[in-house]
C-alpha cells in the first residue's frame, strides 16, 4: 500500500512540475527547437517513471540507476534527487541521502515534503538540532499540522536541548 501510495504521489508530482506545454512558435526554427525539447521532456518522463516502476516492483540497484540518470539528465530535476534520498534512508545510507534530500529542498524550497524528507535525513545523520529546524521551518508555514510540533519535540528531547 505505501509503493502504490508512493507511485501515485511520484506520478503526481512528476505530472504537476512537467505538465505545462508552451504555445507554439511562429517560426520554424522555433518550433524545431521546441519539438526537441518535447521530446527530452518525453524522455525525462519515461525514464523518471521507469525508475519509479523499478522502485516500486523492488528493483532498488536499477531505480537508483535509473533516478541518477534522471539527474544527470536533468540537474534541476527535484523529484529524483528526493527519491534517491527516500531510497537512500530505506537502505541505510544515510550520507548520500543527506546530500540528495538538500539538493530536492534547494531546487524546491516550498516543497513540504522534500523539506520532512531533509530533516528526517539530516535526523540520521545525528544532526537532531538542525533536523528540529527545520520542523520549526514546517510549524511556522503549517501550524495545523501537529506531527511538525511532536517531531521537532522528540529531536529536541533526543538532542538533549
Amino acid at each position: 500500500m505505501k509503493k502504490i501510495f508512493l507511485l501515485c504521489s511520484v506520478v503526481f508530482v512528476l505530472l504537476q512540475s512537467c505538465g505545462s506545454n508552451k504555445s507554439a512558435q511562429s517560426s520554424t526554427k522555433n518550433s524545431a527547437t521546441e519539438n526537441q525539447l518535447n521530446a527530452k521532456a518525453s524522455d525525462d518522463q519515461k525514464l523518471f517513471l521507469d525508475a519509479v516502476k523499478a522502485y516500486t516492483l523492488g528493483d532498488v540497484p536499477l531505480s537508483i540507476s535509473k533516478f541518477n540518470e534522471c539527474v544527470r539528465n536533468n540537474p534541476n530535476n527535484d523529484a529524483a534527487y528526493y527519491q534517491l534520498s527516500k531510497i537512500y534512508i530505506e537502505t541505510q545510507k544515510y550520507e548520500p541521502a543527506l546530500l540528495f534530500a538538500k539538493t530536492a529542498v534547494k531546487l524546491d524550497k516550498q516543497n513540504k515534503w522534500y523539506q520532512v524528507q531533509y530533516a528526517e535525513a539530516l535526523a540520521f545523520n545525528n544532526k537532531l538540532s538542525d533536523a528540529a529546524a527545520v520542523y520549526e521551518e514546517l510549524i511556522s508555514q503549517y501550524p495545523e499540522e501537529e506531527d511538525y510540533y511532536l517531531t521537532a519535540a522528540y529531536l529536541y528531547q533526543k538532542g538533549g536541548k
